[in-house]
This record gives C-alpha cells, structure tokens and sequence, in this order.
C-alpha cells in the first residue's frame, strides 16, 4: 500500500461494481532462481563470460528465471475462482494481468478500496495490504494496480515561435529574441548532433566518419495517449530532409483499449520527435494503453513492449515518487526491467523534473515540502537514469556557441557551432552555482521547483557497477547522464512540433522550407534529455551489431577509463529547488540540502552529458594495444589425434609481453542434434607478462578445431589465436551414482532409512572416464541419464553443461517416491566423448510425512449476531503430493462441520506443502466468551493425522453514545451544535439509526428549542464515527436549560441501542432595561422638582456604551412655549452587573412681561417692519417680488397712521408673557446601547 494513502482523508467506499482493469500480480521467484538470475545479469554483461551478450526470449527467460510452472497455475485457477478474469500471463512467468470488478478485488485480496483525497486531489485506492491465501502467498510479490495514482509526464512547455516575415528568418529556431534582447536556441536535430557530436555526417558536418543514423535498429516508446502522426511528419520533413513520401513515421501499437488523444499526447509528440531526430533511420514503435478507473495504462504498455521483444532500446519519460510509489510499483518495475536486461533491451527512464524533490509536484507546486526524493520507474539499477542539464553560457556567449547572422539552410536548419558547455538544469535559483548561495527565481511573484531531478534511492542498493565512482551511501545513485533538457531560462529548448485547435499544425513546409505562416513550440524536462539519450544507444546498437542490455556496466567502465573522451563533465551548478522552512532536507537559505555539480560523478547531474561519436568508437573498450596471441597442444601448432581423457598441454603466447588477463580455451565442437551445443571455453588460462599454459583432459570427442581467445586487460586490446585441429575418440566411462535427501530447510537428513514423504531425493549422476577415474577427470558428457526406481523406469534426467544430471531435474517437482523401500540406478546411453555404462544402485526408504493443522479464523472476536470463517491449513514440509483425507472441526464437544474436499497447493516455494479447507462458523453455535475449535485431520496414504487448535471469543454486540453540552444564545445559528461519537463494543459493525428529541424545557417556555441529527451513520470499524447533533433556537425562546436525548440502534435488527443526553443552555442576547423614577409635576419655570432618575440595567451579560437622548413626544394644542428636556450625561458605560444612571430635565418658561429695549412691541413702526421684511427677502429674488414691493409700501404706510395718534399712547405700560403653555406632556427617553437594541422610557410630565 502507498504511503501517501496512510495520509489521506477518506471520501467513503468506492463504487463496488466499478471496473478494475488491468491489475497486475508480480510473481515471486525461488531464491535459488533469483540467484541465478542475478548471476546471468552479471554474465551477460561480462565480455570473458560464455554468456556475454547471449540474450533470452521472454519464453527462455521464463523458463529459466520465471515462477514454477505449477504455481502459475494454482494462482491463475485462484483468480478465475474470485471471478476474475485472466487478460494475459506473460511467457516470461513474472507477472499475471487480470481484471474484475472493486468488488471482486476486495473480496478476493481481503481489502478495502476506498475513494480518497490526497493533497486536494481525489483518488480511489486500497487502503489496507492485500492480502494472499496461505496456500500460495510465498509465489506472490506484490500486486500493482489497485489504485488510480498514476505516473506523470515529465515534460516542461518552452515558449513558442513563429517565422518573421519581415526579417524572412527562422527566428523560433535560431533568433527569436525576448523583451530583453536575448535570443533563444531552438535545439532542432542538426543542432544536437552539433553539440552532442552524434556520429552522422549529414546531421553533424564537423563529424568526417562511418555515418551511424539507426538503419536496422527497432527503438521503442511508451506512453499513455494516442498519437496524431501529422506533427511527427512535419517535424521529420523540416528538419530531417524526408518528404511525404519517405517519412520514417513510427508504429502506434496500443495494447488493450485506446486511450483516444489527451493531454500527455505532447509527451509522446516530443519523444518520438527528439528520438526519431538523433536516429532518423531506426524503427520506431510507440506504445500505448488507455488508463482504466484504478490501473495505468503507461504500465500496460511498458509490459507489452518488454514481452513483444521486439525494441532493442526503449525510453520512458513519466515519473513518480520513489517514496510515495509503495512497493508495489517499484517490485514491478524492478522485475519488468530485470527482463528487460535479460532479453538485451536498454531502458532509458528520466529522471524527474522536479530537482532533488521528486515527491513534490513541479506543475502544482512553488516550493518543495516532502523532502529528497527520486523516480521511483527509473532508480532501479537495470536501466539507465537520464538527468537534465541547461546551457546557462548562452546568456553572456551567445554568439559564441550559436550562428547568429544564419537561420541555417534547409533541410536541416542547423545553427549551433559546437559543443556548449553545461550546468545542471536548474529553474528555481537565480544564481546557479552552489547550492548555499542559490537565490529564488521569482516569476509573477511566484517560485517554481522545476530542475534536472537526482539524488539516492531509498529503496535499490548501490549496483556494483556504481561503486567505485559515486557517493559511498550504499544506494543506487541518480542520474546516470544527462543531456539538455531546458525550457527556455537561459535561452535554449527543444524545438517541438505540435498542433492545436487554433492554429493547426506547427512546422509546416512549403517545398521543403518554411513560411511565413510557419508556427513552432518549445519543449524542455528530462522528458527531452531521455529520448535523445535513447537514439544515441539505438546508434550504438547499430554500430555493434548487438543488442546492449543495461548498458551501465559499459557507461561507467567507460568513465573510470576514458573519461575526458566521452564524457562531458558538469562541475558547476546544483538542482536543488525551493523549500518551505521546517521541512524535511530543507536547508537554511529556503533550497534543499542536495544536490552539487562537481568532478566526475554527481547527484545532479550524473557522468555528465556524452560525446555521441566517443561513445560509440570507444563502446567496445578497445583500448590499449593491439595484440595478437598464439595457442600450441604439446608445444606445437599440429593436429592433435587423442582417446579423451589423455591430458593434453596448451602453451598461450600474447603479444606484447606484458599482456595480463586471461585467455579462454573455445572449441568449434557441436554436439548431437537435442543435446547441447558445446560451443564455449571448456578451460581458461590465466595470462602473466604474456604467457600461460594448463594441462586440459576434458576436450569434448569429436573432429574439430581449438583456439585460444584473450580478452584484454585495461591496456592491451582483445585477440585470437590461431586454430588448431584435434581428433578426439571416446573412452571407456563409468556413472557415479549417489542419492542426497534433505529437509525443505535445505538440511540433509542423517538416514536413508526414514526419509520423510515429499522430501527432496535427488538421484545424483556424474559421468567420468574409467582410467583416469572420478577425481581426475575433466570431460563433459552429453545427453540424458535414465533413472529406474525398483527396476521401473522413474524419469530422465539430462546432463548439464557442469557434467552432472539431478532427478528429478533441478526446477522441477520432486519424484513421489511412494512410502516404502527403493533401490534406484541409471544407465547413460553414451556420446562422442564416453562409452555408455551403467551406475551403482543405492537403496532408500521413505516413510509418512508428519503433518499439522493449524486453524485461522477470519477473526478471533466473534459478534454473536454473525459468523466467522476458518481455515483449516494442513500443512507438511513436502514438495510431493499435497495431503488428502478428512478435517472435522468441533467445538465444546460439538461438531461444527466436516470436509473431505481439501483445497490443495501442491510444492509450493517456502516448502510448506499444504491443503485446507475452510468452515463458516455461526456465532449462535458457540457459547458466550473464550470458545476452543478443535480441528482434527485423519491423515491418508502419505501422511500421518494432526490435530490443531484455536480460539474464538464470542462477545454481544453492543453501541455507545456520548455527546457534549451546547451554550446557545437564543435565535444564534453559531455554537449550537455538538459531537455525537457513536462506538462499537462487541465487535459491532454496521450502520447504526440516530434520533434526537428535547426531552426537558423549562416551565411554560416559549418556542422551545428543537434539534436534529442524521438518520444513520456507518460504524465499518473499530474507530469510533461521529454526527453532529444540531439545535435550532428562535430570538423568543425561553432561556434555560433544556435536555435532548440521542437515541441511536443498528439498522439491521433494531436490538442493539444505546442513547445519552445533552445539555443545551440557552442564554437571551445581550441587552439593557430602561426605567425612570416616575412622572414630573412642575410649575412653568421651576427649576427645582424638574428631574426624573433614570436607570441603565444591563440584561444577559451586556457590557459597554449606552448613549442617551429624549424628546418632547406629546404637548397640550397650541402650547405655547412648551418644555424642553435634557439627559445627563448623555453617554453612561456598563462594564459589570451594575446598572448605569443618568438624570432626565424638563424645562420651562415663566410668565414675565415682552419688551424691545425700552419701546413696546406695538410701537415698532410699519415702516420699519415692512424694511426688515424686505431685507429678509434674498437678493436674488427682489426684482421677481416689485408687487410684494408694494405690499410693504402699504404696511410701512399704515405703520405711519399708527404712529401718529395721540401722544399719549407711547406711555402705555409693557405686556406680560405667559410663559409655557400649562398642560400634560409627555417625554420620551431613549438608551441606545453599542450592538444591543435600543430601549425607550415615557416620563408624563404636568405643568400646571
């Protein structure tokens, strides 16, 4: 199970009838295979190995390194009996694709896929290990497919371009310049085989040799889109001089459903371009598979283009989290490259575009958080890890490295000049020199951690080809090279030829140039760096003649030997990328603690990026001297007549004399037809200041020919002798019989007498010569050995290569021999070299098989309300026939069941042999608490009874509920819910109803409150699950305390309850109280007895401001100077539980006489009045108002009439006033308190 799934939060089950396509089961090889394996992946590398270069089919491989035959068998019957289906079992014998249904997988691997969100994004995934019966779980390595957390591209868009028309230059290519004046390199084909110096004169004009450009060699791709081919032609007739007529367009192979066009279709654009531009002649194949719901079809793909054998290289350009991938996926891939090894393909895998981070996600993420981390498809040791680098110099040396007064010439538009000079590809730091000093490169504000990705496995060891020249952290290292894989930074990226919905296809031609219609796109990420690196082995491949295998071995021997020749080393600049402070390898200046470009081998960069041309003139190590080596029989060049087993003396002399090394004997012997070829060094002689010689008795009988081959030191070059003719005769032989039996641990056993049924017995035969004895003798025999048990022919056994024959056969089940007494023999038929004859007999007996039984119950705590299934294992260490016979399963002297229908798995790997059966126990068969269940098994003709024991604890069923109380202001849709936890006793599991009610309000309330809760919640687990309990209030509720109750029951019966109480205080919403002293009785103009005391009292707990204000709201009609009031002070504040005062002022006016200075109001003239009337009258308006004019004209004259009667009348005494109107009023006071309502007072006041 993937790590990353532990962390995510859980949407719920998957959808059980969801379809599953596509899953696939990596098998599990014997340790004694895995061994040999590892020992041929070393050999087929190793040019003084008979192996070297002796590539297997997927069949071959299977055969010889693939699961037992039997177990293929046992577990794709296991799979059908599920119900699912077996869509392919590969001829390699490693892995079994399949498909079904979720719910089918869930039920058959014991898990549970659930739908997830991880970072955001959703995914549906197991959440626990599958798991595998018993029966055969040590032929299983893992299971890979049962989640939709796919691979991605690991490609970086570059800016695009267009063909100027008014400067009529190719500028995407060659002159495009930005805003700041710095032009970019569209690195087409020309221009890599410029700067990578690929050994193809019409590509590269500076390269003068043997022109190497694919011819005959078949190179794969693997993705997960469909392919539009119309940009692939473009590409290839723009720049590669093909017309319509001749493009060298690439295979689309698509195993199982078409994944149509999406959107890694650019992926595929790039790799086939860049790969098919550094070979141009080879065969491309590009395969595909569509994803299904929980399975990638990248992996489908990758499958089929291993078991097709047809690619000699293939490239793949995705990632994916080493660290977070589980392993599941690196099993996978570790075993689908180790064929890839075995059959002669080289695998190139990029290395990530996210820096040293590769667990972060460079198109999502502005800065790292999950520390250092690789790809997990390309750290296995068996393929060839491609980093990016960039070509920073192109920022300040342009001109320098790329023709700036040129757009290149058809048909292939090269500009470069030469090789330029590279760094790690790094977009995250400004500064791209150590790493302590990187600085974040903002764009739009924002970070970025795209770069060349490397760093330490955490999951392969260091490979042996690795030691010498990297880190001493005992992991494989990555990347192994790395070539260009720029976006545009520093001014250089990969020309890319796409199409879009708005502007068609790119780098269309007009008779073979560009036009001014002509459109481009840039492309960068490792994903370019892989195909490149790709095409360069598929000239190799051509140039050998021979497949290449993980060619590693090669690169590094290369490197520790010619360095400065092929090699291109990086030793400035790092791929570390931004990082969140407090994060895992996040250093202290914001970057990750790895990694630095320095000499020869480094984390961010690998070896350096390659000299094509080196590479393959340097490929074989034919380095050093030339040699030339003479081989003698008995001190002479003659033909050599002899019977075999006469010890003959071979003398080897190399050329110069300090040659060291070794020299292999090798015959052109063939051996009969069906029986091994004996082509191969039957003898090596070890080679000291030039010379060597053994005594040999063994060369195989036959007429033929004998030369010695010297494989070369580190200085003086590889050569072969002259041959020699020999005669050889057969010789009387005799056959060294033996029998060796041994436990399944591997231990022999100290008798023949009681050797215990199914162990292993090998009839173990050597043939040798008669006169020159076992001991001393040196031949190999050919053919197959009979072998006869009791006089009755029991099998054959063929001889090995080692002259010694097993039976049964080393790989194949073991003889059954029967219980009782034996006495074996083996006659050998004779060859060319020995005389037939017949062994000595060895006797034996055999005896019954101990056995036991073991129970396992699905679970050991059983719920009385269901049933528990248990399995009956009877096992024995035997790889003969499993055991048969009746279990009967019993508990408290009752018996459960019987069954003499025994599931069996015949010689399973970890040498258990074992049969079962499994029992459905109803929990209402067994009694409440600890229960024993016997399972007794009767044995058969094999094997001896056993009995076994287990126990069962029967628990009831049971469910809690807790709760919390609720503070809840009246009305408030905040704080008014709390957690209801629902948990299982009993080992309950199911869903569980849930009801709510108020149970207790207080007296006589008004608008109680109510409450909700969901109808039912799932308890799948022994974690508790939890609901919320919501109360709904109204601004009228009563406040109090009231009670709900929370009821809840299993939804399956009813029976199983439980219930619990919550409290829910409601409180009012903070407010004020207003209240006076009562009314005010005054006479007009008192100022004493005027006042009403006012009081503030704060309500449900409310603190802060009250502001005052009052208002006359009621006065007598027509009063007449009526009262005024006042509040203070008009701002009071509460600030605890104490009321707030202010005092309420009424007044009023007395009754006193009216006068204007000394002249009675009466006496003012009209004349006067009508002038202040008019000066009161606005300017603006005089002349609208001459009638009004006249008006006053007649008022200022009556005013004169007035004034002028009798003298007397000035003396008249002043009026009184009668001051305010008496009467009732009444005022209004209001308190406005801050974020409360306001409250309003009356104060009836009477004025008498």
């Amino acid at each position: 199970m993937r790590s990353a799934v532990e962390r995510a939060v859980d949407l719920g089950a998957a959808d059980l009838a969801l379809p599953a396509h596509h899953v696939t089961m990596v098998l599990q090889r014997p340790g004694m295979r895995q061994a040999s394996l590892t020992q041929y992946l070393s050999d087929v590398q190793n040019p003084h190995s008979a192996a070297y270069h002796h590539w297997l089919t997927p069949a071959e491989y299977g055969s010889r390194f693939g699961a037992a035959a039997e177990d293929v068998q046992t577990i794709t019957a296991w799979l059908e009996s599920e119900g699912l289906t077996i869509e392919k079992t590969s001829p390699a014998a490693n892995l079994i694709t399949f498909s079904g249904s979720v719910g089918q997988l869930e039920t058959a691997f014991s898990t549970s896929i659930r739908s997830i969100s991880i970072g955001g994004q959703k995914h549906i995934a197991n959440t626990t290990a599958p798991q595998i019966p018993r029966a055969f779980a040590a032929a299983v390595k893992t299971v890979v497919g049962l989640d939709d957390i796919h691979p991605r591209s690991n490609l970086q868009i570059g800016p695009a371009a267009k063909y100027n028309s008014l400067t009529r230059r190719i500028e995407p290519e060659l002159t495009l310049f930005d805003s700041v004046g710095n032009p970019y390199l569209y690195v087409d084909p020309a221009d890599a085989a410029t700067i990578y110096d690929t050994p193809n004169a019409n590509l590269n004009t500076s390269y003068k040799g043997r022109t190497y450009d694919g011819t005959g060699v078949t190179v794969g791709v693997v993705g997960d889109s469909n392919v539009d081919l119309t940009p692939v032609t473009n590409y290839r007739t723009a720049f590669l001089g093909e017309t319509t007529a001749t493009v060298n367009l690439p295979t689309v192979i698509v195993d199982g459903d078409d994944p149509g066009l999406n959107g890694d279709e650019v992926e595929t654009w790039l790799d086939l371009e860049v790969l098919g531009g550094i070979a141009p002649k080879a065969k491309i194949n590009y395969y595909t598979s569509a994803d299904s719901d929980i399975s990638a079809g990248l992996f489908n793909a990758m499958i089929r283009a291993v078991n097709d054998n047809a690619v000699s290289v293939l490239s793949i350009s995705f990632g994916e989290c080493e660290a977070l991938a589980g392993t599941e996926t690196t099993d996978f891939i570790g075993e689908l490259f180790q064929q890839a090894a075995a059959q002669g393909i080289t695998v190139t895998v990029s290395s990530g575009d996210a820096g040293s981070a590769a667990c972060d996600n460079q198109n999502s993420e502005t800065t790292a958080i999950n520390g250092l981390g690789v790809n997990g498809l390309g750290s296995s040791p068996n393929n060839v890890s491609v980093g990016g680098t960039d070509y920073d110099v192109l920022g300040t040396a342009f001109s320098t490295y790329v023709e700036t007064g040129s757009t290149g010439n058809p048909p292939y538009y090269a500009t470069a000049l030469s090789y330029i000079p590279e760094e790690p590809w790094n977009d995250s730091t400004s500064v791209n020199g150590n790493l302590a000093d990187n600085q974040s490169l903002l764009s739009n504000g924002s970070t970025n951690i795209i770069g060349g990705g490397g760093g330490a496995s955490s999951v392969f060891p260091k490979p042996a080809y690795q030691n010498a020249l990297t880190p001493a952290d005992n992991a494989r290292d990555l990347p192994d090279v790395s070539l260009l894989a720029a976006n545009g930074l520093y001014g250089a990226v990969w020309v890319l030829c796409e199409t879009s919905a708005i502007y068609g296809p790119d780098c269309v031609t007009n008779n073979g140039a560009f036009t001014s219609s002509t459109r481009f796109d840039g492309a960068g990420g490792t994903s370019a760096a892989t195909p490149a690196f790709a095409g360069m082995l598929a000239l190799v491949v051509q140039a050998t003649g021979s497949r290449l295998g993980n060619v590693n071995n090669v690169l590094y021997t290369l490197a520790a030997n010619k360095y400065s020749t092929v090699f291109h080393d990086v030793t400035t600049g790092n791929n570390a990328v931004v990082c969140t402070s407090g994060t895992q390898n996040c250093g202290g200046n914001g970057f990750m603690t790895g990694y630095n470009a320095g000499t020869g081998y480094d984390q961010a960069s690998g070896l350096g990026s390659v000299d094509a041309a080196a590479m393959l003139a340097n490929w074989t190590s034919a380095v050093g001297a030339s040699s030339t080596t003479g081989l003698t029989i008995n001190g002479s060049t003659s033909p050599v007549t002899a019977v075999h087993g006469t010890t003959l003396n071979f003398g080897v002399n190399v050329t110069p004399s300090t040659a060291t090394g070794a020299a292999g004997l090798v015959t052109t012997a063939t051996a009969a037809a069906g029986a091994p070829t004996l082509n191969g060094q039957p003898a090596t002689i070890a080679i000291s200041d030039g010379t060597g010689n053994t005594g040999y008795n063994g060369l195989p009988g036959g007429v033929y020919t004998v030369y010695a081959n010297y494989g070369g030191d580190t200085k003086t070059a590889a050569s072969q002798s002259n041959a020699i003719s020999v005669n050889i005769s057969a010789e009387a032989s005799s056959t060294q019989l033996s029998v060796n039996a041994y436990n399944l641990a591997g231990t022999p056993l100290a008798s023949l007498n009681a050797i215990p049924y199914g162990s292993y017995i090998f009839a173990d035969t050597s043939v040798y010569g008669t006169a020159e004895g076992y001991a001393g003798s040196q031949g190999f025999a050919t053919g197959t050995m009979t072998n006869l048990d009791n006089g009755t022919i029991a099998g054959t056994s063929p001889i090995t290569s080692g002259n010694y024959a097993s039976f049964p056969p080393v790989g194949a089940t073991v003889y059954p021999y029967a219980v009782g007494a034996h006495s074996v023999t083996a006659t050998y038929p004779g060859d060319s070299s020995y005389k037939p004859n017949t062994s000595n007999a060895v006797s034996f007996t055999v005896v019954k098989g101990a056995t036991s039984s073991a129970l396992f119950p699905a679970t050991a705590v059983l719920v009385s309300n269901t049933s528990d299934k248990i399995e009956v294992d009877i096992t024995t260490s035997s790889l003969a026939l499993a055991p048969t016979g009746t279990i009967t399963l019993s508990a408290n002297g009752v018996t459960l069941g019987t069954s003499s229908n025994l599931t069996s798995a015949e010689s399973v790997q970890n040498g258990t042999s074992l049969s079962y059966a499994i029992f459905n126990v109803l929990g209402s068969h067994l009694a409440n608490g600890v229960n024993t269940i016997t399972a007794t098994y009767s044995g058969d003709s094999n094997y001896s009874g056993s009995t076994g024991a287990t126990t069962v604890t029967v628990t009831e069923a049971a469910i809690s509920l807790q709760t919390e109380a609720i503070d809840v202001s009246a009305g408030s849709t905040t704080d008014n819910t709390a957690k209801v936890t629902v948990s299982s006793a009993g080992g309950f599991a199911g869903p569980v109803n849930l009801s709510c009610a108020v149970t207790s309000a207080p007296a006589n309330a008004i608008s109680p409150i109510t409450c909700g809760i969901p109808a039912s919640i799932d308890l799948s687990g022994t974690a508790p699950a939890t609901a919320t309990l919501t109360v709904n209030s109204s601004a009228g509720t009563t406040t109090g305390t009231y009670v709900v109750t929370i009821s809840g029951k299993d939804a399956a019966t009813g029976m199983v309850t439980a219930s619990t109480t919550s409290t829910v205080v409601v409180t009012g919403t903070p407010a004020i109280t207003l209240t006076n002293s009562g009314a005010i009785t005054i006479a007009r103009g008192a100022t004493t007895g005027n006042s009403s005391a006012l009081s503030v009292t704060p309500v449900d707990g409310f603190t802060g401001a009250v502001s005052f204000s009052c208002a006359v709201t009621t006065s007598p009609a027509a009063a007449k100077q009526p009262i005024t009031c006042a509040v203070s002070p008009s701002l009071a504040t509460i600030s605890g539980a104490t009321a707030a005062t202010a005092t309420l002022t009424i007044s009023s006016t007395a009754g006193t006489p009216v006068t204007i200075g000394a002249i009675p109001l009466r006496a003012i003239g009209g004349t006067a009045l009508a002038g202040m009337l008019f000066f009161l009258v606005p300017t603006v308006r005089r002349r609208q108002l001459r009638g009004f004019l006249s008006l006053i004209a007649l008022i200022a004259l009556g005013g004169m009439v007035a004034c002028g009667g009798s003298s007397a009348s000035s003396g008249t005494p002043p009026s009184t006033s009668t001051g305010t109107t008496a009467g009732a009023y009444v005022v209004t006071v209001t308190a406005t308190p801050a974020g409360a309502s306001a409250q309003t007072a009356t104060v009836n006041v009477t004025v008498n």
